[in-house]
């Protein structure tokens, strides 16, 4: 817009899309006429008609005598933060299908082993190698076996170290057979 086209005019009659019900733009000018700021995202129209996501900041404009002489306001347009954050959902949403769909089961540590993350099939080869349930927050130490733990804490030394380590380890079961995994571990180095 040029200047022409909007001083003494009502801004919002000119960049309304129409998206926002008349309950909102009621509690809107409830909440600006009564001295209060307004800090929200809507959805603005455009010159040429096209709608734009915008945070708004408007603040009431007070005289001497604490009434309102106008109003002040500035829209920063968001669009391209939105289809951002949209596009970081989308990827999220697959990356976590992917993650909770594969046959490789995958472990996230802090580095005192507390447990953030973990997919179904690390969950599943948890109860059963230990016969135990993982559970976010959980010391992984508190999982392994007492006769693995002296060889775990040195591997994890390893790895604290900044080493890639990749091993073959088997767990004896009730059964009498034994249970292989090919194990890789990795430090994530921000």
């Amino acid at each position: 817009y040029t200047p022409e086209e909007i001083i003494g005019k009502a801004t919002p009659q000119i960049l309304k899309s129409g998206l926002q019900d008349k309950n909102y733009y009621k509690t809107f000018w409830n909440i600006l006429l009564s001295g209060e700021e307004i800090k929200d995202e809507i959805k603005n129209k455009k010159k040429d008609g096209s709608i734009v996501d915008v945070e708004i900041s408007i603040n009431p404009i007070l005289n001497n005598e604490g009434t309102i002489d106008g109003f002040v306001g500035v829209q920063r347009d968001i669009t391209e933060r939105k289809l951002a954050n949209e596009a970081l959902k989308k990827s999220e949403i697959n990356l976590k299908a992917i993650f909770e769909n594969t046959n490789t089961g995958f472990l996230l540590l802090e580095p005192d082993l507390n447990i953030v993350a973990f997919n179904t099939r690390c969950n599943e080869i948890t109860k059963i190698t230990f016969n135990k349930e993982m559970k976010k927050g959980l010391n992984y130490k508190s999982i392994i076996p007492s006769f693995r733990q002296e060889g775990f804490a040195s591997l994890h030394k390893m790895v604290l170290k900044g080493e890639t380590i990749n091993y073959e380890t088997a767990f004896p079961q009730t059964n009498g057979n034994d249970l292989w995994y090919e194990v890789t571990s990795k430090p994530i180095i921000d």
